[in-house]
């Protein structure tokens, strides 16, 4: 394609060598049958103990077997570098857009209703699940790019961007039994930035920190009291605490170099 010539897309003009790290280490049939195994066990234990951590955990496991040793590779990639918290704020923003462009395709917010359903304290024990639980996601939704990728096996921009989008709303499509049908554009079109940034670094840390702060955001702003400053405060207070971090990183690694040096 003519664009392609002059226009350098990570990712998507050329494989990445950070994420072709993934391919080829674990077989196709059981990339899939792990992206799968892993997803219904999280739907199914989940329901039949009554307890989404328990879900989680089967799950987990789960794809950790049956896709080994492709956890020796994404635990290489989980590495903290200056650009790791604004890198994780644009994926944030990136996706609250993506996501809203979902919400007005359909007019409504598919998640809206049961979101508004959960109590405070329920909110609260779903916050502090979060960094335990939602990796877990994170690995079906790289399961099912690496499956896809080794199936498709993409040799153009356009292969790679279609492994792109088929991936992001084969997650979406998980979600169809929690949250119902509609919510598969949505979650689709949410995690699509996740998948194109894995594509261009290959990197696995961004994403789960990303994932965690959308999910948390969320619940702060639906299921904290009506006259809590937190309901109201929690996006900017929590963007502007992730920059502080950020910068605080690069502060003591350029005295750390400076001792060194």
């Amino acid at each position: 394609m003519k664009w392609n010539r002059w226009i350098r897309w990570p990712g998507i003009s050329s494989p990445d060598p950070l994420f072709l790290r993934y391919i080829g280490r674990v077989p196709t049939w059981r990339m899939v049958l792990a992206t799968a195994a892993g997803g219904l066990m999280v739907l199914v234990m989940g329901q039949a103990a009554h307890s989404s951590a328990v879900g989680y955990g089967y799950g987990g496991i789960f794809f950790v077997a049956l896709s080994w040793p492709l956890l020796r590779a994404i635990v290489r990639s989980l590495n903290w570098t200056d650009g790791t918290i604004w890198q994780t704020v644009l994926l944030v923003i990136a996706s609250l857009a993506m996501g809203a462009v979902g919400d007005k395709i359909l007019g409504f917010n598919p998640q809206a209703a049961k979101m508004h359903q959960i109590s405070w304290p329920e909110g609260q024990h779903l916050l502090w699940q979060f960094p335990l639980v939602l990796p877990v996601e994170n690995l079906v939704l790289l399961g099912g790019l690496v499956a896809v990728w080794q199936i498709v096996r993409p040799r153009t921009a356009f292969e790679r961007m279609m492994v792109a989008i088929l991936a992001a709303f084969v997650f979406g499509l998980w979600h169809v039994p929690a949250w119902g049908g509609w919510t598969m554009l949505v979650i689709g079109l949410t995690v699509l930035p996740w998948t194109l940034y894995l594509l261009a670094t290959g990197d696995m840390l961004v994403p789960i920190l990303a994932h965690i702060v959308m999910d948390t955001l969320a619940v702060t702003g639906t299921a904290a009291p009506t006259h809590s400053l937190l309901r109201h405060l929690a996006d900017p207070v929590l963007l502007l605490a992730l920059l502080v971090l950020g910068l605080a990183w690069s502060i003591l690694r350029e005295r750390r170099e400076r001792r060194h040096s």
